[in-house]
């Protein structure tokens, strides 16, 4: 268990020791009685994993990572050395990644996504490789046209899988809505245990693309873009690691 507490300055909103009489920042004197208090513990949620992982009392982060940091896994050949950040700002609970080189995934019911963007259903990971434009067949300069399957419709979307060591695996051209899932989806892993019968769905809600998860046994995931807010119950995935945060007060 990580634990990042402390009481916040009613006049600059910064983040203090339980312990300081006075803001580190403007010097205003912190009323007990009247200063906001939140704690955030992190826990490792690893079926049969170690448990309690670390304990940080009002410093506002806790570090992850393969090798150093105040949460380490020595063993997990995902992580980076240092991978993310847990912060505890008076705006709320966010993880911030750190540069670690397989990203920061933050499990979602529905999530927009945008191109470029990678997601994970269970243990496969997709990336939204780009969406076709509507674009005419053009000839060659003599005329001729040349010969290929149909041009898939507009608007569809690309998908790029991506293997272990970070080679690219298969393609799919979808129009959307996209259902993935193990056996009968537009996107189908029939060999992929983990990943649900109906697992997720790609479409469009309000103008933009969204991933939503159908109820799937083990979850979808996507990866954080340098960082995002955390609430109350949020499963957070670092190379083979999982973390449940808490947020109280």
């Amino acid at each position: 268990m990580s634990l990042i507490s402390g009481s916040v300055c009613q006049k600059c909103f910064t983040l203090n020791e339980w312990t300081a009489a006075n803001c580190r920042a403007c010097m205003a004197p912190i009323d007990p009685a009247t200063g906001s208090a939140r704690v955030v513990k992190v826990f490792h949620a690893n079926r049969g994993g170690k448990g309690d992982v670390a304990e940080i009392c009002g410093a506002g982060q806790a570090r992850v990572g393969r090798t150093y940091g105040d949460i380490t896994f020595p063993g997990d050949k995902l992580l980076s050395p240092v991978h993310a950040v847990f912060v505890s700002e008076p705006a709320g609970p966010k993880v911030v990644d750190a540069g670690g080189l397989n990203g920061v995934f933050i499990r979602v019911a529905e999530a927009p996504i945008r191109v470029g963007d990678s997601f994970m259903c269970a243990s496969e990971v997709l990336k939204l490789a780009g969406v076709l434009k509507a674009e005419e067949a053009a000839p060659l300069s003599d005329g001729t046209h040349v010969s290929g399957s149909p041009v898939p419709p507009p608007g569809s979307l690309i998908f790029q899988q991506v293997l272990l060591g970070g080679k690219a695996g298969r393609m799919w051209v979808r129009k959307p809505p996209v259902t993935i899932g193990r056996e009968g989806c537009d996107i189908s892993f029939p060999g992929t245990a983990f990943v649900s019968t109906r697992h997720a769905v790609i479409d469009i809600a309000d103008g933009r693309l969204a991933v939503k998860d159908l109820n799937s046994a083990n979850g979808t995931f996507v990866r954080v873009r340098g960082k995002a807010p955390l609430v109350d119950g949020d499963v957070v995935l670092m190379g083979q690691q999982l973390f449940r945060i808490s947020v109280k007060g």
